[in-house]
């Protein structure tokens, strides 16, 4: 008598895919080692919940970003009250995610940053930009619009000039041997990248490109 083939398992949800997308993507973009994964995703879940919860707000910002272009004939958004103009167009983007679970996302209609243990950063607009034309940008993908900050308020902006890198966050909230995982930028593109330690931009599945202003 044969045995019955066992039961198919149930597909994850879509946010089980969207955390593992996302672990996946930092442990390659930072060329960390793999070893010692084991319990890795509960350890993340705690103490990396914050970073990941960035990394999911940033990603959807730089959709954001990038559909008020659209809506704006390829207008950005002014200085003095970009965030205001984007916000109806996060909330959007965000109302998509069927369930963040325990990571924390930006309120649209707050003040936007990174909550990561003790560590807390804001969004600012680069001046830089203010009310540009995106078809008057020589190369989208090294014009940094929005890049995090230490300052967290609504509509700040700034001119851009990148953080040190050794004053960033750990990596996960510093599970993966106390490496930083750099300072996220939103270019023109409508991408959110990390800036690695060399002042090299990283985003999934794309080599990395040296930063300019």
């Amino acid at each position: 008598m044969q045995t019955p083939p066992a039961p198919s398992q149930k597909k994850k949800s879509n946010t089980g895919l969207i955390v593992g997308l996302i672990i996946a993507a930092v442990v390659i973009c930072c060329v960390l080692p793999i070893a010692g994964l084991v319990g890795f995703g509960f350890l993340a879940a705690g103490q990396g919940a914050g970073m990941i919860g960035c990394t999911i707000s940033m990603s959807a910002l730089g959709d954001s970003l990038r559909a008020y272009t659209l809506d704006h004939d390829g207008k950005l958004p002014t200085a003095k009250d970009w965030q205001t103009q984007v916000a109806p167009y996060l909330e959007k983007e965000l109302s998509s995610i069927d369930d963040p679970g325990p990571f924390k996302v930006f309120d649209p209609k707050g003040e936007w940053g990174c909550d990561e243990k003790e560590y807390k950063s804001g969004v600012a607009f680069n001046t830089d930009f203010s009310g540009k034309n995106l078809k008057d940008l020589k190369d989208q993908t090294q014009a940094v619009i929005l890049f995090e900050t230490k300052t967290r308020g609504k509509n700040v902006s700034a001119k851009y000039v990148p953080l040190k890198h050794s004053e960033s966050p750990g990596i996960l909230g510093g599970i993966i041997g106390g490496e930083k995982r750099g300072w996220f930028v939103v270019t023109a593109d409508g991408l959110s990248r990390l800036v690695n330690k060399n002042g090299q931009m990283r985003s999934p599945g794309t080599p990395s490109r040296s930063m300019k202003n």
